[in-house]
């Protein structure tokens, strides 16, 4: 007689595992990740907003990788054209 195939398992529902690069936090607190001061990376894009009319309104570093970044508004009819929103 012929055996019966077992049937195929169920893949199970819910989130997937990533995989590839591992993220894990740095391990500076938040009063570590404000930056008063414009460190050299980003003196010369906070110049550029400037230059163009906008504003810097903070700077901080990112907690994965501890780059500095800064936070800036720009004027309305510069935010479709300007392509510099991070320095990474």
């Amino acid at each position: 007689m012929a055996q019966r195939k077992k049937a195929a398992a169920k893949k199970k529902t819910g989130t997937k595992r990533r995989r590839g690069v591992k993220l894990a936090p740095t391990e500076l607190t938040a009063a570590e990740l404000l930056l008063t001061d414009a460190p050299v990376e980003l003196a010369a894009l906070e110049g550029q907003v400037e230059a163009d009319g906008g504003a810097v309104l903070g700077r901080y570093r990112e907690p994965l990788g501890a780059h500095p970044c800064c936070w800036w508004l720009a004027q309305a009819e510069r935010r479709a054209t300007s392509d510099h929103h991070f320095l990474v």
